[in-house]
């Protein structure tokens, strides 16, 4: 059975290939493989859930990075914890994040990629907004700002995962809500003997004008170019 493991991840690794005909035929081997002796990805790579913790560089868990967060972790198929830093004992937010490891370095990344670009794009719609003597409420209109391009961006790649998806729906694949749980297990399994507390979801006060100026910039993000730019992305994060 390795060998036939082993067989499958190499043709997985040639279906990331350039040649858009080598990457075809090679997924489609792959496929069929994984078919005849029922295997997933994830028992082909050999990836198990893990339990990683990481911190930031800011003590607060501000609205607009705490849905950025939980929406990256449901595109990502993670579970997680969130925990805030304290002034007076000198720690900063940090994050549990459990799931697949593949999974994980996917989140990291892109959180760190939109985050970035959430800091440059509001500073420039902060200024334009000062510049044009139309803002009242500067602080609630940037945040609105920053949360419209947030949600933009992550229904773009809520997109962009569905079409691969659909495109390539003879791939088997674990389901999300599989994944999910599991990586939910395994959390709430480490942290048995604590009190976890899970917050409802909450209500933001957003300014509808300046919430679709944010998606309307975003709109205009490429993110084939968070892909391909992946190792020159500063990842402002880091494990413990």
């Amino acid at each position: 059975m390795e060998n036939i493991k082993e067989k499958i991840q190499k043709l997985l690794n040639l279906a990331t290939s350039d040649n858009e005909h080598e990457a075809a035929v090679a997924l489609s081997k792959a496929t069929e493989l994984m078919n005849k002796w029922n295997l997933d990805i994830a028992e082909v790579t050999g990836q198990k859930v893990k339990l990683e913790v990481f911190e930031f560089s800011f003590i607060r868990w501000t609205d607009e990075y705490r849905d950025l967060a939980v929406q990256l972790l449901t595109i990502s198929s993670l579970y997680a914890v969130f925990q805030a830093g304290s002034k007076k004992r000198n720690s900063f937010a940090k994050i549990h994040i459990s799931g697949r490891p593949r999974d994980i370095e996917n989140f990291v990344y892109l959180f760190e990629f939109i985050r970035t670009k959430v800091e440059k794009e509001s500073q420039k719609y902060k200024l334009s907004i000062r510049k044009s003597g139309s803002g009242e409420r500067n602080h609630l209109e940037t945040k609105s700002f920053r949360i419209g391009f947030i949600d933009q961006l992550c229904e773009k790649l809520r997109k962009s995962k569905s079409e691969f998806f659909s495109s390539n729906n003879s791939l088997v694949c674990i389901d999300d809500e599989v994944k999910i749980q599991e990586a939910k297990d395994h959390l709430y399994d480490f942290f048995k003997n604590d009190k976890i507390h899970v917050r409802d979801e909450r209500v933001v006060k957003v300014l509808d004008q300046h919430l679709v100026a944010g998606k309307d910039v975003a709109n205009e993000i490429d993110l084939n170019v968070a892909v391909n730019g992946k190792s020159q992305v500063k990842i402002g994060m880091k494990a413990n």
